[in-house]
């Protein structure tokens, strides 16, 4: 339920953090997580209203009209991974520094 909901809201941050038992060997499940949040992208399509908002040019009409809406080469253009770390738990546990390159 809760990594349901992390993805869920994954494209509303600007930053992921993946945190791993270094101990335990790496489920499917896991790495195909790590896939997944390699490839999440950014959807920009608010970045114009919060523009707006920020230098104070925001007004309802100019919203209702439609002229916050990005076109489909501006999301291209604006869309961009999101950026994340990878936490290693228990680093100091491993009999081997060699799995860590596995990991």
């Amino acid at each position: 339920m809760l990594v349901s909901k992390a993805w869920h809201h994954i494209y509303d941050q600007d930053l992921a953090i993946f945190v791993v038992d270094s101990v335990k060997r790496l489920s499917l499940d896991v790495r195909s997580a790590i896939v997944r949040l390699s490839k999440s992208k950014v959807d920009p399509v608010d970045r114009k209203v919060n523009e707006a908002i920020k230098d104070g040019s925001f007004s309802h009409e100019k919203f209702a009209r439609g002229d916050y809406l990005m076109t489909e080469q501006e999301k291209r253009l604006y869309s961009f991974n999101i950026p994340a770390i990878l936490v290693m738990n228990k680093v100091d546990l491993l009999t081997s520094k060699r799995r860590l390159k596995t990991l």
